[in-house]
């Protein structure tokens, strides 16, 4: 994680949560990444896309992208590459050639629980097929709510934690210059917020976040109480003072019945498999706000870690 000013928010007590709808600072682990970070993410995400050069060659463009000596756009085969040995020199020293900068690891985590997840998207989400939103203006803003059945970070336990995130990036998630507010249920304590922090913010490794974290900067943390209503694809996920999301199934136009989808992904790294429908959303919190009707929604199990 690139070094960045100390945050002045109170992070060893509860007093600097506040009661009503302003967001705090987020803790210095919760902030999001530099430009740097967001040239990482495009190298992390190029492992999960097509790529048109391959071998030792992609390695030394990866390599070359992290250090900034290959803009990401020229990612895509083209090698022409001038580097600046000891800039390059510095990133060869720092991490193996087999292993990812982002999964040299600290600490030992893992969650697992029930994914809610609210988005722009036509139904489905055109990035679960295509890797690009299917939005209407090419962007991907989301509402996206957790809830954590079992899960540890060091010795810190997780289970019983309940969460959300605002995120809005204005084209697809891979491109990065995202934003992000967090949302906790007030129960939550403050080393489980300091443990979802360096999770979710990719400092720790491990996926999905070691690829997702790096694409935002998180603008906010709050604490607000979040309820749960319903089941599967006709869950309600509500917090107080910020917004909801509506889950239905898709409808059929002729009958109105439920049309029931459900979307495999074997090789997903977010989840493998959804129960998609229809979801009806609005948030706004730091600054950040979303509210679409009738777009894609995702009921989904997750098993995230960073084991090897």
């Amino acid at each position: 994680m690139p070094n960045r000013p100390r945050s002045t928010a109170n992070t060893t007590g509860t007093s600097h949560v506040p009661s009503v709808g302003r967001a705090m600072a987020p803790p210095r682990a919760f902030r999001g990444p530099s430009k740097h970070g967001q040239r990482t993410s495009q190298l992390q995400f190029s492992r999960y896309s097509p790529l048109i050069v391959h071998g030792s060659a992609m390695r030394i463009l990866q390599l070359s992208t992290v250090a900034g000596i290959v803009p990401p756009e020229s990612r895509r085969g083209r090698l022409t590459i001038r580097p600046k040995l000891a800039r390059l020199g510095r990133v060869l020293r720092s991490c193996s050639p087999e292993v990812p900068m982002a999964t040299a690891t600290k600490t030992r985590w893992q969650m697992s629980g029930q994914g809610y997840e609210f988005c722009n998207c036509d139904f489905g989400c055109g990035c679960n097929f295509g890797g690009f939103p299917n939005s209407k203006d090419g962007s991907c803003r989301a509402l996206v709510g957790f809830t954590v059945t079992r899960g540890r970070c060091g010795d810190t336990d997780l289970a019983g934690v309940t969460g959300a995130g605002i995120f809005v990036w204005p084209k697809a998630i891979h491109e990065g210059h995202g934003k992000a507010a967090f949302i906790v249920d007030p129960a939550t304590t403050d080393k489980q917020v300091e443990a979802l922090s360096q999770i979710f913010t990719g400092q720790l490794g491990g996926m999905p976040w070691e690829l997702l974290g790096p694409t935002f900067q998180v603008v906010g943390l709050l604490k607000k109480k979040i309820t749960i209503e319903g089941s599967g694809r006709k869950s309600t996920f509500r917090i107080d003072g910020v917004g909801e999301g509506r889950g239905d199934a898709l409808k059929n136009p002729v009958t109105g019945e439920d049309h029931i989808v459900n979307v495999d992904l074997p090789t997903g790294f977010i989840w493998k498999k959804g129960e998609a429908g229809q979801g009806s959303f609005r948030a706004s919190a730091a600054g950040l706000s979303v509210e679409f009707n009738k777009t894609n929604w995702i009921y989904y199990q997750y098993d995230w870690s960073n084991a090897a």
